[in-house]
């Protein structure tokens, strides 16, 4: 079964290689078809974010946090404070009053104050141990954090930040993890077992794991809840789980070494940062059709990810160049971009 299940997977890539060759030819015409599902209206201005639209990167080799103001293509820089060691993620709180910083080589985290900009406290606790991926819940009232060496999920009060309970992930090393719209699941990608665990927040107790493919890491939901996409980094491929049936749908083959996902607005496409190539894979979902359909070249290795809230945009990490670039969706190419502290890893987007 193993064996069977890894020549499909390879087929998988070989498959995905092959798209990429034949959607060459096509690129004009699907930047077309993309311009105009993402056009905007008549009279915008030059689109993007939301001019209140705030940018989190977390720089890991700096140990800093850099805050960027969207504006449309450009990103102004707000301010850039000092974290723990080894920062890897940021989630913002739902009222926009603070953000949180997993710092994983001193098992710490950052809480930054953003009316400031400041970093109001620093959370320890001898039981974060590797912290990595982490969200807030839809009330505001509970932090969950990955700890990637414990294989479970550390569920804080935000109030005063203690450990209120830990949940089992089923599986090796937990990395990321997304809320559900609803806030009532919560979804993890185990990188060293192959699975994603599906936890109910309702009692913040395991539901169950689905197998993925190996490495999976970046996590994304569509606007709706209904559709969990995986990044298996180590097969380069993508998983797509139908969250109702708690069930795998399809997995498909896309570039060398994916890493992060995001779905656009209108849930008709998915983005993916292409580290090992220096791209952004765009994989077409119309009419329940899943499959790669062309790549833009954006520096060189592109890591953290996240899409405006209009679909126009897109921010990208480049973890070599040191840079945020800004990517215009309509045109399928650079738009901006800005410098960043060394080693920008979780990009995060907040609406007000």
């Amino acid at each position: 079964m193993k064996t069977a299940t890894r020549n499909a997977l390879g087929r998988l890539r070989i498959n995905g290689a092959i798209l990429r060759s034949l959607a060459v030819a096509a690129t004009a015409v699907f930047a077309t078809a993309a311009g105009a599902a993402q056009a905007p209206a008549a009279g915008a201005t030059a689109a993007g974010a939301n001019p209140d639209d705030l940018l989190v990167v977390v720089n890991r080799e700096d140990a800093t946090v850099t805050l960027f103001n969207s504006r449309g293509a450009f990103l102004n820089l707000i301010q850039t404070l000092p974290t723990g060691k080894g920062p890897r993620e940021a989630a913002v709180t739902p009222d926009g009053k603070r953000a949180y910083v997993s710092n994983k080589d001193d098992g710490t985290l950052t809480v930054i104050d953003l009316a400031g900009p400041s970093v109001a406290a620093t959370v320890q606790d001898p039981a974060l141990k590797d912290p990595e991926g982490l969200t807030v819940s839809p009330d505001g009232k509970k932090l969950y954090v990955a700890l990637s060496s414990r294989d479970v999920i550390a569920v804080l009060s935000t109030a005063d930040h203690r450990v209120l309970k830990e949940i089992s992930t089923g599986g090796k090393q937990p990395m990321r993890l997304i809320m559900a719209p609803d806030g009532k699941t919560l979804y993890v990608s185990n990188d060293q077992s192959r699975s994603v665990a599906i936890i109910e927040t309702k009692n913040d107790a395991l539901a169950t794991t689905l197998n993925v493919g190996q490495q999976p890491r970046g996590l994304a939901l569509s606007p709706d809840g209904s559709l969990l996409a995986v990044v298996n980094t180590g097969w380069d491929t993508v998983t797509f789980i139908d969250t109702k049936k708690r069930a795998l749908e399809e997995t498909i083959g896309v570039g060398y070494a994916p890493q992060r996902i995001v779905f656009s607005p209108d849930s008709q496409f998915a983005y993916v940062t292409g580290r090992g190539h220096g791209e952004i894979l765009v994989l077409g979902l119309r009419n329940g059709s899943r499959r790669y359909a062309r790549s833009i070249e954006i520096g060189t290795q592109p890591n953290g990810l996240a899409i405006s809230k209009d679909g126009t945009a897109l921010f990208v990490g480049d973890d070599k160049d040191n840079m945020m670039y800004v990517i215009d969706v309509r045109l399928m190419r650079k738009w901006t971009q800005k410098p960043a502290g060394k080693y920008p890893d979780g990009v995060t987007l907040f609406t007000r």
